[in-house]
Order: C-alpha cells, then sequence, then structure tokens
C-alpha cells in the first residue's frame, strides 16, 4: 500500500510522508506502565527500579529517594531479574528489619508496592483507572510530563483508552486475564504518531490513533474488497484479544460515515493500490435520515462570525 502512494505521489511530485507510527505502548507513559508490569512480576529489583528512573518525570518527582531505593537494592543484594517478585518482597522487610535500610526508605518502599500491586490487582476497569491516576499523582512530576507533547498527548491517548474499557466493563468477558492486563495488550495494538511540522502530505494507517484533524480527507480501500477486513473486526485489538473482551460498544455505522459530510472526504474505490475499479461498498450510499438529523445538529452553523 505505501508503495503505490509513493509511486503516485513521485508521479505527481507531491511531497508525501507515510506514517506508520509505534504502539502506545512504547511512548513514555507506556513505558511507564511496562515498568509497573515488569515490577509486579519480579518484584523491586535493580532493574524494575531503574526502569522507573530512566522517565526523568519520575526520577525529578523524587531523586533523592529513588537513589536511597537503588542504593538499598545493591547493599541487600537484591537479585536482577528475578523470578519471584514475593521472594524480593521478602528481602526488602528483612533489609528493613536488619538495619540496611532507612525508615524513609522503607516507607517510600511500601508506598510504591502498594500502588504497583493495587495497580495489577484491580478486578475491574474503573477501578483501574482510578488506581493508574493515583500511581500519576503520588510519583510522577506532571507539570513536567503535560509540558512537552511528545509525552502529554501519548499518555491522554493512553487513558482515553482506558476510559473506553471502562464504558463498555459490562459487556466484557474478562475470562482468565485481569483488566490491567487486557489493557497492556489494547495499548500494543494502538498506534501512536508523534506530531511533527513537515510541509508534506501525511498518509496514515487506518489503524493509526494519530488524533489529528484534517480539512480534505483522502480514503483508499473503500471497496467492498477493501473494507470486506475492516467490517469483520471492527475492534483495533488483536481477533484473540477480541474474542476475550467480547462484543465492542454498538456503533451505527451509517452515522459514522455520516460525520465524513463535517469536512471533504474523497474514497477511492480501487481493487488493489491505486488501480482497477470495484464497485463501491453499499455502506457509501445515500446516509440515513437519523443519520442526516443528527449531523444538522452537529455541523456548525455557516453564517456563523466564528467560523
Amino acid at each position: 500500500k505505501a508503495a503505490w502512494i509513493r509511486q503516485t505521489a513521485d508521479a505527481f511530485g507531491i511531497p508525501l510522508s507515510v506514517r506508520w507510527g509505534e504502539p502506545l505502548s512504547l511512548t513514555a507513559f507506556g513505558r511507564l506502565l511496562r515498568a509497573i508490569q515488569n515490577a509486579a512480576r519480579e518484584g523491586l529489583t535493580l532493574d524494575t527500579i531503574d526502569a522507573f528512573c530512566a522517565i526523568q518525570s519520575i526520577k525529578s518527582r523524587n531523586p533523592d529517594g529513588w537513589n536511597a531505593l537503588r542504593h538499598t537494592a545493591l547493599r541487600a543484594h537484591i537479585p536482577s531479574p528475578s523470578p519471584d517478585a514475593a521472594y524480593v518482597h521478602r528481602l526488602w522487610k528483612e533489609s528493613e528489619q536488619i538495619g540496611l535500610c532507612t525508615p524513609e526508605c522503607a516507607q517510600m518502599y511500601e508506598r510504591l508496592w502498594r500502588d504497583i500491586s493495587d495497580i495489577v490487582g484491580a478486578e475491574s476497569f474503573s477501578r483501574l483507572y482510578a488506581q493508574v491516576l493515583g500511581f500519576i499523582e503520588h510519583w510522577v512530576d506532571t507539570g513536567r510530563f503535560s509540558a512537552d507533547t511528545r509525552t502529554d498527548r501519548p499518555m491522554r491517548m493512553a487513558l482515553d483508552e482506558l476510559q473506553s474499557w471502562v464504558e463498555r466493563e459490562a459487556a466484557l468477558r474478562l475470562g482468565p486475564f485481569m483488566p490491567f492486563e487486557l489493557y497492556m495488550m489494547a495499548l500494543n495494538a494502538k498506534s501512536y504518531i508523534p506530531l511533527l511540522e513537515e510541509n508534506v502530505v501525511h498518509v496514515y494507517d487506518y489503524k493509526a490513533a494519530s488524533g489529528l484533524a484534517a480539512i480534505v480527507q483522502y480514503v483508499i480501500g473503500a471497496s467492498q474488497t477493501g473494507l470486506a477486513f475492516s467490517l469483520g473486526n471492527q475492534s483495533a485489538l488483536p481477533p484473540e484479544l477480541s474474542a476475550i473482551a467480547g462484543p465492542m460498544m454498538d456503533a451505527d455505522v451509517v452515522e459514522i460515515l455520516a460525520m465524513h459530510g463535517i469536512g471533504r472526504t474523497e474514497y477511492s474505490f480501487a481493487r488493489e493500490g491505486l488501480e482497477g475499479y470495484e464497485v463501491a461498498h453499499p455502506l457509501f450510499g445515500p446516509p440515513s435520515k437519523k443519520a442526516t438529523r443528527r449531523m444538522l445538529a452537529l455541523r456548525p452553523s455557516r453564517a456563523s462570525p466564528e467560523h
């Protein structure tokens, strides 16, 4: 697909940037969540402490405290990596009893371990959401994190993803999985594309959560063949995870398509790449009356001086 787009852009002399993004789990906020996940599995070892300290907005919140944790882990010979979080937890408790861990360090350890355990052990997405926000409040320099769009924007997108799971919680079938595990799998499946200021046409994959508004959109693969996979898998999650999570929130596809009426949208019904014509999917027929009424309510008035 990317090759077809680049070839056509070159033929017409259009500067182009094809951007696929990266999973939300690899952003700064995703690395924080993965540090929590690894710490829950291994315990607070030297490696897991360093994973937290590698995030500047965490280390800068209490540099002396994190240095004390690391120093104690070295003195107590905490194994790193460790296959048993419970064993590491016992070592920390023993270190406190024999004086290797100062009272201040022990207090920080207890609070950090409790916050990690509460996140991983949350039995509902609503509880998980509250615990994640609590962890951010306790351990993250939010002013520093929010001041940089490279960290603030993906954090907000990741929290929005978690909020969407909260909203459909009643329909989920979690099975043997805890909410935090499912959430991390979801972030692995969601792509994030950083903002860039370039005088080129940006082309995104449909799975990318770019969060960018466009005056003009060009949608390729709108044929019956092109839409077959997407309509059969409306979730952005992998098929095996979608089966576990159960049905997604009901959506009126016609209304979703009618949303494109807000701006200018052009569709390609090519059979493959940008060549070969195929019949358009029936979804691209006239919008339903219900969708039309809703869009008229949403559409800003052209007579308004603000637009």
